[in-house]
C-alpha cells in the first residue's frame, strides 16, 4: 500500500528542519510500507520554501510544492489532489503520529473510507488548554445541529482513502482556511461512507490560545456559508 502524507505549512522555519527529518525518522523504521511526504508550502515570508525544497532535494520520497495564497485549506486540498498513493494521511507540522498512520493504512485494506484521529472520545488524552477544548466542544455541538454530524472531531490527524468517490469530494468542497477538511467529512457522511474514530493524544507545542479568539468569527462565517451552500446544493 503506497500511502502519501500531506504537511501543510506556513513561516515554519524554525521548526521545520527538525520536525520533518523526526517525522521521516520515524516513518523509515516502519516496514512494508511505501510513503511518500508532501511538503506544501503556502504563502510564506520566511526560509520556509527554501528548507522545505533543501529536505526534497537530500530525500527522494519528500516532495516540495509551493503555492502563493497564505491557506491552510488550499494547502490541504492541493496537496490531496497532487496525491497518487492508495492512502493520503494529513499532518501538521507540530501535530504527527507515525503509529495512528501505520494502524490506518493496515486498517484501510479492510474497511472505511476515513479514519480520524480524534482528541475527544474518552480514551483520548486531549492535554490542550481549557479554552481549546471549549472551542472544540463548540465547534461539535454546531456541526451536529447544523449537519448531523455525529463524529466527535474534524481537526487534526485524518487517514482519507484516495478513492474516485473521495476525490470528488476533494473538488467539489470549497478551499476555506478552516474547515475545508470538515466540508470533506460532511459531504463523505451524507454520502453514507464509512468512517472510523480512533483515540488521540494532543499536547500544545506552542502558545495558540489568543490566536484561537482571532479565528473564532471567521471559522463561524465559514460554517454559515458551508450550510447555506450545501443547503442549496441539496435542494437543486
Amino acid at each position: 500500500m503506497r500511502i502519501n502524507i500531506v504537511v501543510p505549512v506556513h513561516n515554519e522555519a524554525k521548526v521545520l528542519e527538525p520536525n520533518v527529518r523526526s517525522m521521516i525518522e520515524q516513518l523509515q523504521q516502519i516496514p512494508d510500507i511505501d510513503w511518500e511526504l508532501m511538503i506544501v508550502e503556502n504563502g510564506s515570508r520566511d526560509d520556509t520554501l527554501a528548507i522545505a525544497q533543501k529536505i526534497s532535494d537530500e530525500f527522494q520520497q519528500v516532495q516540495c510544492l509551493s503555492l502563493n495564497n497564505a491557506n491552510y485549506g488550499i494547502a490541504l486540498k492541493e496537496g490531496f489532489l497532487a496525491s497518487k498513493g492508495d492512502v493520503i494521511v494529513n499532518f501538521d507540522i507540530d501535530y504527527w503520529d507515525v503509529e495512528f498512520l501505520e494502524i490506518a493504512s493496515h486498517v484501510m485494506t479492510v474497511k472505511y473510507d476515513i479514519i480520524i484521529a480524534s482528541k475527544n472520545l474518552l480514551l483520548s488524552k486531549d492535554r490542550r488548554g481549557w479554552l481549546r477544548k471549549i472551542a472544540s466542544y463548540t465547534f461539535r455541538m454546531i456541526l451536529f445541529f447544523l449537519f448531523g454530524l455525529r463524529v466527535s472531531d474534524t481537526h487534526g490527524i485524518k487517514a482519507w482513502r484516495n478513492s474516485e468517490k473521495l476525490r470528488n469530494y476533494f473538488k467539489q468542497s470549497v478551499a476555506t482556511h478552516h474547515t475545508y477538511d470538515t466540508e470533506v467529512i460532511v459531504r463523505a457522511m451524507h454520502d453514507h461512507c464509512e468512517v472510523l474514530e480512533v483515540p488521540a493524544e494532543v499536547l500544545e507545542t506552542r502558545e495558540t490560545d489568543h490566536h484561537i479568539l482571532k479565528r473564532v468569527p471567521q471559522t463561524l462565517k465559514e460554517l454559515w456559508d458551508m450550510f447555506k451552500r450545501l443547503k442549496l446544493e441539496h435542494a437543486s
